[in-house]
């Protein structure tokens, strides 16, 4: 893993720590990191709880409210997803709606996905 990705997700845990239960807010953490927002989802995959506060007008305030005692790793909800459906068989559009919505899930596209529907012949 790149060095420098490592010092940014170090630095973040140590601002959470040091705000407290006073937090960081979204603007300061930004100053550690532009990638700041990929950081924490690491953290979460890993049993971070972040609790996140909206402030109005686009800040938020993130409070680190416990850290894991042995890093946990979540599965990719993609590999839930298919574990869910292979578990019932087939599914409907309704039925893919409700286990969706039931573990959180949304569906986007890929980064790049515009080039191929734009570009491509």
């Amino acid at each position: 893993m790149d060095r420098r990705l490592i010092t940014q997700r170090q630095k973040i845990i140590a601002a959470l720590k040091d705000a407290g239960l006073e937090g960081i807010t979204n603007a300061e953490l930004s100053k550690i990191s532009l990638r700041y927002g990929g950081h924490l989802g690491d953290l979460y995959r890993k049993g971070y709880k972040i609790q996140k506060v909206n402030l109005d007008g686009g800040i938020y305030k993130y409070i680190l409210l416990s850290e894991p005692s042995q890093d946990k790793f979540f599965r990719s909800a993609e590999e839930e997803i298919f574990e869910a459906i292979d578990q019932k068989g087939r599914v409907t559009a309704e039925e893919l709606k409700g286990l969706l919505d039931e573990n959180y899930f949304h569906i986007i596209r890929k980064n790049g996905w515009y080039e191929r529907a734009y570009f491509q012949n």
